[in-house]
């Protein structure tokens, strides 16, 4: 049987779309000037641990969900 990615998987509690918001939360430069937040108010905002935000930001885990404006960045 195939590995399902995503939210394919019948455990996932994020969508392709949430995971590409959050890359962009962590990446992007804030136009006001602002803080970006953390990756603990990200968790908690989306209902997930800290380690799954971090998983996301390097690449360990969504590998196929980025935005166009950062394809593939690790």
């Amino acid at each position: 049987m195939a590995m399902q990615h995503g939210e394919a998987r019948p455990a996932a509690r994020l969508t392709a779309g949430q995971v590409i918001a959050i890359r962009r939360a962590l990446f992007a430069a804030d136009p006001a000037g602002g803080p970006r937040p953390s990756q603990a108010a990200l968790a908690r905002a989306h209902g997930v641990s800290g380690v799954t935000i971090h998983r996301i930001k390097t690449g360990e885990s969504w590998k196929h969900a980025w935005p166009p404006e950062m394809a593939g960045r690790p």
